[in-house]
């Protein structure tokens, strides 16, 4: 009887060792790719350039939602417009951006190209949200300025005067306004291009859209330099600008120009720190669509493209459009803009629901045009 259980588990641990060594020999891994075991496959990882600043808003909702119901691990690296070019270009490990404006694709494109014997980084490109530029004050302050203007602003800043001189207080000092570092983030480039249309302007010379020769003369450059002279810190990243200006107040920030959507998103935290913000749509203005540019990095693969456009079709769904306008962006998705709730709850901030006049995104030589006259600047 003793020798039968000897045998019996003699065979046992045998058969054991057997399915252990076909379990654990069939992969690099050490385990069989045939077997499907629910748990046994290691989460995919998705790395995604986005936005700087403190909140991701809907965007962070949206991930935490999606890898819920997904085997995915999704991490967001925030660096701005520029720097997220160059990290893409030199092979940092990025499968797609959400970019702060479409024109980055194809500038992307291009340095990707050019630097990398003549490879293509971009899968696909496709608008998620939109928002357009705009300045933003404090409204206390802002109300001290009749009729702003991009050409009031100009002649405020680049004589430096201070606020008693514009008819606010003498103890508000000297008007300080910001914009964020035109060569690394597009805000601040963006504004650029809003100088040099009220440049010409001023000249009588109403152009459609900016090319590079307009940038040539060593007029435009000092106009824009007298501006720079006057302006106080320019911060990396559009999201930082305002972080910085919530945090800071009208000590450091009286006036910035950044999207629409970081001073709609900031309207409550700013009311709890130090008072109303107030938004002036200037005329012109310029749009610029977040897009969602998926990229045939080094570990690119078949299944992480087909999740990252799971993923972005998700942030593009009804419920993730809705969830982005009650932040303040402007959804992409047709089906969700009516923007009738952003103009009732913001619109005694200033809030405008039609924009009067915008001005062409302009092509990338005139941004690199831009660029180069702000790096001669420093």
């Amino acid at each position: 009887m003793v020798l039968k259980k000897m045998l019996f588990f003699a065979l046992a641990a045998v058969l054991i060792f057997i399915s252990g060594v076909y379990l654990f020999s069939e992969s690099e891994t050490g385990i069989n790719p045939d077997l499907n075991l629910k748990g046994i496959n290691k989460k995919m990882e998705l790395n995604i350039i986005s936005k700087t600043g403190s909140s991701q808003g809907f965007l962070e909702e949206a991930r935490r939602n999606f890898m819920r119901q997904n085997n995915v691990e999704i991490n967001y690296i925030g660096i701005g417009t520029f720097d997220a070019i160059e990290y893409i270009v030199k092979h940092g490990p990025a499968d797609a951006w959400i970019s702060a404006d479409e024109t980055a694709s194809q500038i992307l494109e291009r340095e990707y190209k050019k630097r990398n014997k003549g490879e293509e980084i971009i899968e696909n490109v496709i608008p998620l949200v939109t928002s357009p530029l705009v300045l933003i004050g404090w409204e206390e302050r802002m109300k001290k300025m009749e009729n702003l203007s991009i050409d009031k602003i100009y002649k405020f800043v680049s004589q430096g005067k201070t606020w008693e001189e514009i008819g606010g207080e003498s103890e508000w000092g000297k008007l300080k306004f910001s914009h964020t570092n035109p060569v690394v983030s597009n805000s601040g480039m963006q504004f650029m291009l809003l100088l040099v249309h009220n440049y010409y302007r001023n000249k009588g010379i109403d152009i459609k859209e900016i090319n590079n020769r307009d940038l040539d003369y060593p007029e435009v450059s000092q106009y824009i330099k007298n501006f720079e002279d006057g302006c106080d810190s320019r911060e990396s990243g559009s999201g930082t600008l305002m972080d910085s200006m919530i945090i800071s107040g009208p000590v450091n920030y009286d006036i910035v120009v950044n999207y629409e959507y970081y001073a709609l998103s900031n309207i409550k935290k700013a009311s709890e720190s130090w008072g109303n913000l107030r938004i002036y749509y200037p005329n012109p203005t310029i749009w610029s669509s977040r897009s969602f540019i998926i990229l045939r990095g080094a570990k690119a693969n078949k299944e992480k493209i087909e999740m990252l456009k799971k993923f972005r079709d998700y942030l593009l769904s009804d419920k993730m459009q809705k969830k982005a306008m009650l932040e303040g962006y402007r959804p992409a998705n047709i089906m969700s803009l009516d923007l009738t709730y952003l103009e009732e709850k913001f619109s005694r901030f200033g809030f405008k629901k039609d924009i009067e006049a915008d001005i062409p995104v302009p092509d990338m030589d005139v941004i690199e045009g831009i660029r180069n006259t702000m790096r001669g600047m420093r």
